[in-house]
């Protein structure tokens, strides 16, 4: 349902219901899209806003899911400007962790699986090149299973990042601009 890996999702909006004893609450996803022309050659993780499903406190944020859902790992998007709000586009992954205008690129991973570990460790390769690659290791800042971070992707392109943590395995792909 929001799990493809895909650039071409159709949908702005969909629409899930949360059930609680006493009452039925309404909330609306909102499929971002990227402020740049991506190539269809990247097959980008969606970005979306409103309820992620996720931690609610964060629900303010644009927010991906991980592949495959099962691995229950959500990146919250810190980096993503307020104007996403009315324009509902967003700006790039940059690289090198940081924008020209100072902004760090900060991703929140969090999850619920309780397969995971103390570490998240993100290994990066760039689709369009067998050669290229990073490395970080991400602690967990809490029990409650997140994991902050500053992503420093080293070049512009297609990047796809295998997220680990425990037994827990995972993918996004981001399209990433540079200066």
């Amino acid at each position: 349902m929001l799990s493809g890996c895909t650039s071409q999702v159709q949908s702005t909006g969909q629409t899930t219901a949360h059930t609680s004893p006493a009452t039925v609450q309404t909330q609306h996803i909102t499929l971002l899209k990227p402020a740049v022309a991506v190539p269809r050659a990247c097959p980008i993780t969606p970005v979306f806003t409103g309820s992620s499903l996720g931690s609610p406190d964060l629900d303010f944020l644009p927010w991906m899911k991980a592949e495959p859902t099962s691995s229950e790992i959500i990146a919250y998007l810190f980096f993503v400007r307020p104007e996403y709000a009315t324009t509902h586009t967003y700006e790039p992954l940059h690289t090198g962790g940081g924008y020209p205008d100072g902004r760090s690129t900060k991703i929140l991973w969090y999850t619920v699986n309780p397969q995971s570990s103390n570490d998240l460790e993100l290994t990066g390769k760039k689709l369009s090149t067998d050669h290229a690659t990073f490395r970080q290791n991400i602690p967990m800042a809490s029990p409650a299973g997140d994991y902050p971070s500053i992503v420093n992707i080293p070049t512009p392109g297609c990047w796809q990042l295998q997220l680990q943590s425990g037994t827990v395995t995972a993918t996004v792909t981001f399209w990433v601009v540079g200066n």
